[in-house]
């Protein structure tokens, strides 16, 4: 497995390996009307492109195949951190938040945060995330449990 920068061309597969893991892997905590939400069949590109070239974002690749890919903002908010439902429990997360941790280290953050899915919960508090907040977010005009970590 590579780590590398993102690159525009990457934006499409981004969006699909987005949306086939909120449908695949979220499944078990959330409704088919929260997953429509949080992952629509129309994604904006343009919207996401920008989004992912304005902040540090690394893919995670083998053979060619994306596996995930995670995004880190200058005040160390992970915004986006997504791993294939192919590639779940394969050590592509730890390896992405690793890379994460390290560039932060670089810009001398004193902490990372995320607001994290009830799925993704287990996996931040077991890289040693706190749970700061407990709340219910609304996308889309649909209500959604969430944590800040």
């Amino acid at each position: 497995m590579i780590v590398r920068n993102f690159h525009k061309t990457d934006t499409k597969t981004l969006i699909e390996l987005f949306k086939e893991t909120v449908h695949r892997v979220c499944c078990a905590d959330y409704s088919v009307d929260q997953l429509n939400a949080w992952a629509p069949d129309f994604i904006d590109a343009a919207l996401w492109e920008s989004r992912l070239e304005k902040s540090y974002t690394l893919v995670a690749e083998e053979n060619g195949f994306i596996l995930g890919f995670a995004n880190l903002e200058s005040d160390g908010n992970i915004d986006m951190f997504y791993v294939s439902f192919q590639a779940q429990g394969k050590g592509v997360g730890k390896t992405l938040l690793r890379h994460l941790e390290n560039h932060a280290n670089d810009l001398k953050l004193d902490k990372l945060t995320s607001d994290v899915s009830l799925t993704a919960r287990k996996f931040f508090q077991h890289s040693g995330f706190l749970t700061d907040e407990e709340y219910v977010k609304i996308r889309n005009g649909v209500e959604f449990k969430n944590t800040l970590m």
